[in-house]
């Protein structure tokens, strides 16, 4: 069950439910179609990539039908390589910027209400220390 805070209660109205579900559809889309962009170059690039993934989806689906959402279970090179192409080519570095509803305290900072707040995932996604091969 949804739990909603004293301080969060004011800011669920149907104009910020609005926005927040067309932020969700231009997202999903305009993210998807970069993403997927990325992913065709990269296997133009990467022919052996290419020839992995239709092996795999070969082996794991067969040649007589379509995919399906369960099949991404057994297609562990492909379920890879999406992984990859989305920390490598990030299509949304800064992700989504964020207003802070009360006072919040993360580690020693401590961030005043209504601030806004940008992570800069592209850093995250790129750090040596967390990847072992951060930006091949």
């Amino acid at each position: 069950a949804l739990r909603v805070g004293k301080e969060s209660a004011p800011h669920l109205t149907d104009a910020n439910l609005a926005i927040t579900i067309f932020d969700l559809f231009f997202a999903g889309t305009d993210t998807s179609q970069q993403t997927f962009q990325w992913m065709l170059l990269f296997i133009a690039y990467y022919p052996a990539v290419q020839r992995r993934l239709r092996a795999e989806v070969e082996a794991e689906v067969g040649a007589d039908r379509m995919p399906r959402h369960e099949d991404r279970n057994r297609c562990h090179y492909c379920m890879a390589f999406i992984a990859e192409a989305l920390r490598y080519r990030n299509v949304a570095p800064f992700g989504v910027g964020h207003n802070t509803v009360c006072r919040t305290t993360i580690d020693k900072y401590t961030i005043p209400e209504n601030t806004g707040i940008l992570v800069y995932q592209g850093y995250i996604m790129r750090n040596e220390k967390e990847w072992e091969r951060a930006n091949d």
